[in-house]
C-alpha cells in the first residue's frame, strides 16, 4: 500500500494511503499543520494532543458551516425550480448562484491561505 511522509507540528509521520493519493494526503497534512500553527501562535505550545484536537475542532466547525450553507443553497434552488419561468424568480436564482460562487471562491481562497508556500 502506498505511503506518504507528512509533517504536523514539527513531527514527521509515515501514513498509508490509497494508490495515487499521496499528494492529496500531504496537502491535507499541510492544512492541518497550518491550523495547528495558527492555534499555537495564539495560545502557545499546549501539548501536541491538545493542539491537534483544537485544530480538528476548528476544521470540523468550518466544514459544518459549509455543509449548512450548501444545504441552504440547495433548498433555495429547489424553491426556485418550483417557480421557474417567472422573471423575478429567475433573477433570484441567478443571484443565488452568484452568491454561491462567491462563497465557494472565498472558501477556496481561505483553504489556499492555510497552505504553506511550496516555493
Amino acid at each position: 500500500m502506498p505511503q506518504a511522509i507528512i509533517e504536523i507540528n514539527g513531527r514527521t509521520y509515515t501514513m498509508q494511503c490509497g494508490e495515487g493519493q499521496e499528494e492529496h494526503l500531504r496537502r491535507l497534512a499541510r492544512m492541518v499543520d497550518g491550523e495547528v500553527a495558527r492555534i499555537r501562535e495564539k495560545t502557545g505550545q499546549l501539548g501536541e494532543l491538545r493542539l491537534l484536537i483544537m485544530a480538528a475542532l476548528v476544521m470540523a466547525d468550518k466544514l459544518v458551516e459549509q455543509e449548512e450553507a450548501l444545504n441552504r443553497l440547495r433548498e433555495e434552488v429547489e424553491k426556485l425550480r418550483s417557480t421557474a419561468g417567472d422573471p423575478e424568480v429567475l433573477n433570484r436564482l441567478l443571484q443565488a448562484v452568484e452568491g454561491a460562487t462567491d462563497r465557494l471562491a472565498s472558501v477556496a481562497t481561505e483553504a489556499k491561505a492555510t497552505l504553506p508556500d511550496d516555493g
